[in-house]
């Protein structure tokens, strides 16, 4: 059985778009006719990285191929050799394959490294995230940049923060209409503050329950870019910050975005020991395709990723 440890992806720019007012809008607001743009990003999905645990070995796997999966009842620490402050070449990683210890993801042995201090920093609350903050900020001493984002989901907004040079690849993991660089700090502290406060305010969150494709995919872009510069326009009020200049943009699959409005979200466990050709990743979603039915399904990541789940692939 293999494991897989991650979608190797790469977000590209592929042009900006315009947001334009209808003619009943300017009429409403007496405006004269204005176009303003957010930037198009492509997420490119070079493939699934699969650990071989009997071999030591990564190995991708690519679009075409195909999967069966297994239920996964082994969880493995997801430490990795890879550097926080810049992209790497997953094949290239070295592993744990020590058990999962912890519920963020790591063994003992890899429970105190920077990986997991950094997890924990971005992931916990009270004061278990301030004290690792903290830590992380002792340790690396300036030399890792964090930006701030928000992106409208339709539900609502979310108030979220990663890696700077990660921005895209970050959104672009999360399903979303319209999202917005705000700002950067290089002290996980202080951007970390700045995300709870901000997330404490009437309509945001930091964790959202209900986050579906199918209510992205039919939300008109162009509502989703006014409730954004309207929260940019209020936040810079409240903060004290000049957010407006903030670039709105999003990240869509590289595949025909109408396979994911087409497919059905399944567990895992009723797919398991079916042949099933991998077609992308987006938003968090495998995109999968049975070659006997022409069905297209959607499999959250987080129920595949380091676990023995891949059983054969073909």
């Amino acid at each position: 059985m293999y494991i897989p440890r991650v979608f190797y992806i790469e977000p590209r720019f592929k042009s900006r778009e315009p947001v334009e007012q209808t003619g009943l809008e300017l009429f409403i607001t007496g405006l004269e006719e204005t176009i303003d743009y957010f930037e198009s990003y492509i997420l490119k999905f070079h493939g699934l990285v699969l650990h071989d645990p009997s071999e030591q070995e990564l190995f991708l796997v690519t679009s075409g191929e195909y999967l069966v999966f297994t239920p996964g009842y082994s969880e493995y620490c997801k430490w990795h050799n890879g550097p926080l402050d810049r992209r790497d070449d997953p094949l290239r990683r070295i592993y744990c394959l020590n058990p999962m210890y912890t519920r963020l993801g790591y063994c003992r042995e890899h429970d105190d490294t920077i990986k997991a201090i950094y997890d924990r920093c971005f992931t916990t609350t009270g004061i278990q995230y301030m004290g690792s903050c903290k830590r992380l900020d002792e340790k690396l001493k300036g030399k890792l940049k964090y930006a701030l984002y928000i992106l409208d989901y339709g539900h609502g907004v979310k108030v979220g923060v990663t890696r700077s040079w990660r921005i895209y690849d970050r959104v672009g993991e999360q399903p979303h209409i319209i999202a917005a660089k705000v700002l950067e700090r290089d002290s996980a502290y202080e951007i970390r503050d700045l995300e709870v406060r901000i997330g404490s305010k009437e309509g945001f969150t930091e964790r959202p329950h209900k986050r579906s494709l199918k209510d992205i995919l039919s939300h008109p872009p162009k509502f989703s870019f006014r409730r954004i510069t309207e929260i940019l326009r209020r936040l810079s009020r409240e903060l004290k910050f000049n957010l407006e200049e903030a670039s709105l943009f999003r990240v869509l699959p590289e595949n025909n975005i109408a396979l994911y409005a087409r497919a059905r979200e399944v567990p895992l466990y009723s797919i398991v020991g079916k042949k099933l050709e991998l077609m992308g990743y987006w938003a968090g979603y495998m995109l999968l395709a049975d070659p006997n039915t022409n069905a297209y399904y959607l499999l959250k990541s987080r129920e595949v990723l380091h676990r023995n789940s891949v059983g054969a692939v073909k």
